[in-house]
């Protein structure tokens, strides 16, 4: 029984494997598209504090946030490939003084959109942004 329990685990992760590669495969056609990030929504009677946009994984510089609550707001423009969202963007909240472990998760988006995140703590926090195949706009008010 153990050598059968073993042999379907090893088969998981090669079809997990063949998952990942053609994932891979299929984000460098040159059938897929890639729209220009729309402006995230903004928050009412905010102002901003922090604002970043890129394609990749980031992690931003610290900011420090002395009221709550506070506002996190994003967008996410991902890849298609033949009609399919082929992104990912996910944004983490980290506290300067505890980065193993992250707040909260402001952001898990494959659909192209934007939406606000609040916070509802103070202190000195950064974002770590993972993203693949999207185009992202973050920007963090209070």
């Amino acid at each position: 029984m153990m050598g059968k329990e073993i042999a379907m685990k090893k088969f998981d992760l090669l079809v997990l494997s063949l998952i990942i590669a053609t994932g891979l495969l299929l984000c460098g056609c040159t059938e897929s598209s890639q729209p220009e990030p729309t402006t995230p929504t903004q928050a009412s009677g905010t102002t901003l504090v922090k604002e970043w946009a890129g394609s990749g994984i980031k992690t931003t510089e610290p900011f420090t946030i002395n009221s709550m609550p506070w506002s996190i707001s994003w967008s996410n423009n991902p890849e298609t490939y033949g009609g399919e969202s082929m992104g990912l963007l996910q944004i983490m909240v980290f506290k300067t003084t505890n980065p193993d472990f992250p707040i909260t998760l402001a952001a898990n988006s494959m659909e192209a959109g934007s939406d606000i995140s609040y916070v509802y703590e103070t202190g000195t926090f950064y974002l770590t942004m993972n993203a693949a195949n999207t185009q992202w706009v973050v920007r963090v008010y209070r």
